[in-house]
């Protein structure tokens, strides 16, 4: 009896409103995954502060320093003859053992200079060096220039040149670099005017695309009259696989990173790298994941099924005596999600604002259901409960 009210209620949908609702579920799926995408990039990429941060952290991998310091020998040796400087410290009866001497002091430059990069002056360097030169970068791609990070005939030059006077420093070495001893071209002229307008259509879409979302989900629930539980459901689902298929980007692409972009050796650098830039990827997936399994659990919670009406009776007492408990719960799971704050809470008030109350709103409606199925009758104890009533039809 109960399957055949089911398919008789299923028939007296509307199927524009049917088609439509899901429609609006399927757009606002793929809108959450452009919008994760965005928000990665201007919360994590394009952020100075989390950058410099970033930074600091990365001089803690072993194959980042060596990386770091392969680089940083590499300018030493490049934009002056070692040789002929140690040839000028040397007597000149040991001329000869310039050249040797030059190639002998190669390795030793590069233990000096990882062991250089565990300093904490060297690292507050490099973290600093990166904080500026990230603004500057920022502000060229907004179409600025800046002294650590400019444009050089249309080039954006990353400019390392502190920490090879550094080394060269500890080397004992001593005299004048170049001005460009430790430039490291970022960007070229060509690809300056795409990354600057791919910048400006990001920061329009890292807001705009989640409040798009929020909003067709909201208008798809609310039009789902008749369905509103197999919407929700639909639409948990589909927030849930963007999640899965942010992390399997997310792999698929530091794979091809560090495959495609990798110098031979550096490969255990390069990943470390991508994995920590990406850490906001990360977080919002499983932040998706786990707002899509929630809008799971409570479209199984509303659901007709034995487990599901098992569970409302269980709760029923406390839906329908302590709703100011039931909620209090709900605020300490939100409380939760900011400490754990997988999109960096304090900026994303609003959004948290508006989860909150669509977790109240679903709270809401299942507690009403709740009391609905399983009233107290007029006169019955406190803990007394009444046998489910019957869905209509």
């Amino acid at each position: 009896m109960e399957m055949v009210s089911r398919i008789a209620a299923a028939a007296r949908r509307p199927r524009g409103r049917h088609v439509g609702v899901y429609a609006l579920i399927a757009v606002a799926c793929l809108l959450a995954l452009a919008s994760s995408l965005t928000v990665w990039v201007d919360r994590q990429l394009l952020e100075t502060d989390r950058w410099a941060d970033q930074s600091a952290q990365l001089l803690e991998s072993e194959a980042v320093r060596e990386a770091v310091a392969v680089r940083l020998v590499d300018a030493l040796y490049a934009q002056d003859d070692v040789s002929e400087r140690l040839e000028r410290r040397l007597p000149p009866a040991l001329d000869a053992l310039a050249v040797p001497a030059s190639a002998a002091l190669r390795q030793l430059a590069q233990d000096r200079a990882e062991r250089l990069l565990e300093r904490p002056r060297v690292q507050a360097l490099w973290t600093e060096i990166n904080r500026r030169a990230h603004a500057r970068l920022v502000a060229v791609l907004e179409g600025n220039e800046g002294r650590l990070v400019t444009t050089q005939e249309g080039d954006v030059v990353l400019d390392l040149t502190p920490l090879v006077e550094a080394l060269q420093d500890d080397l004992g070495l001593g005299g004048r670099l170049p001005e460009d001893a430790g430039a490291i071209t970022i960007m070229h002229s060509d690809q300056l005017e795409a990354a600057q307008t791919a910048v400006r259509v990001i920061k329009a879409l890292s807001a705009l695309l989640g409040i798009a979302v929020a909003a067709l989900l909201v208008a798809a629930v609310v039009l789902a009259t008749g369905f509103r539980r197999e919407a929700v459901r639909a639409a948990a689902l589909g927030i849930l696989v963007v999640g899965l298929i942010l992390l399997v980007v997310r792999r698929l692409a530091g794979d091809a990173v560090v495959d495609g972009l990798a110098s031979p050796g550096s490969e255990g650098a390069a990943r470390d790298v991508w994995t920590l830039s990406t850490s906001i990827m990360r977080d919002i997936a499983l932040g998706l994941v786990v707002l899509g399994l929630l809008g799971l659990a409570w479209a199984f919670l509303a659901g007709r099924t034995r487990p599901a009406v098992w569970v409302r009776r269980r709760i029923a007492p406390a839906m329908r005596e302590r709703p100011v408990l039931v909620l209090t719960g709900l605020l300490v799971v939100l409380l939760l999600m900011l400490l754990w704050a997988p999109v960096d809470a304090p900026r994303q008030f609003v959004g948290t604002i508006v989860l909150g109350a669509i977790a109240a709103v679903g709270i809401e409606a299942l507690r009403r259901q709740t009391v609905r199925e399983f009233p107290r009758p007029p006169g019955a104890g406190q803990g007394t409960v009444m046998p489910p009533t019957p869905p209509p039809g």
